[in-house]
């Protein structure tokens, strides 16, 4: 996939025509089971990528959309990687992927978040200038940040204690 402007638009269109087709992500929903309804909105992703390959049928729609969401997968997964590392505030991962924003729609269809199912029906949020990955990530680097310079002190007033103690000058 090339990155020219046209082409970028070209791709966030079809990205939001398949968000608008929650018969083809959200699990959870009674339109994702209904298989006329799945047929019928890969015809239309597939009308759409027509406007740039010829030959395009369903088949090259699922292989484009599995291509889409495999990248979104690995970008998610390296910012969970990089917030639970316990590097600095600075240090987190930031998204390289041109569209991660366009994809944030499935941020919660795919990666189970610990005692909450990604089968949930869940509100979608429209903001795009903080996405809640980033403010999560955000959040639990500031913590871990926290309570490691927390630790940090605690140790070092310990270690000031003992070599301060008086047991330690009759050695």
């Amino acid at each position: 996939m090339s990155h020219t402007t046209s082409n970028k638009e070209f791709w966030q269109e079809f990205i939001q025509l398949y968000r608008s087709l929650p018969e083809l992500w959200k699990v959870k929903s009674d339109v994702y089971k209904n298989r006329n309804l799945k047929d019928a909105g890969y015809d239309k992703l597939a009308e759409k990528l027509r406007e740039i390959e010829e030959d395009a049928d369903r088949d090259m729609v699922r292989k484009k959309i599995n291509g889409l969401r495999t990248a979104y997968r690995r970008e998610l997964k390296r910012i969970t990687d990089s917030t639970k590392s316990g590097i600095g505030i600075g240090d987190v991962y930031v998204p390289s992927l041109w569209y991660f924003d366009d994809l944030h729609f499935l941020r919660h269809h795919e990666f189970q978040v610990a005692g909450k199912s990604t089968m949930e029906d869940e509100p979608e949020q429209e903001d795009k200038e903080t996405s809640p990955v980033s403010q999560y990530a955000f959040f639990i680097v500031f913590i871990q940040t926290f309570l490691f310079t927390l630790f940090y002190y605690i140790m070092l007033d310990d270690v000031i204690f003992y070599f301060n103690s008086p047991a330690l000058e009759q050695q």
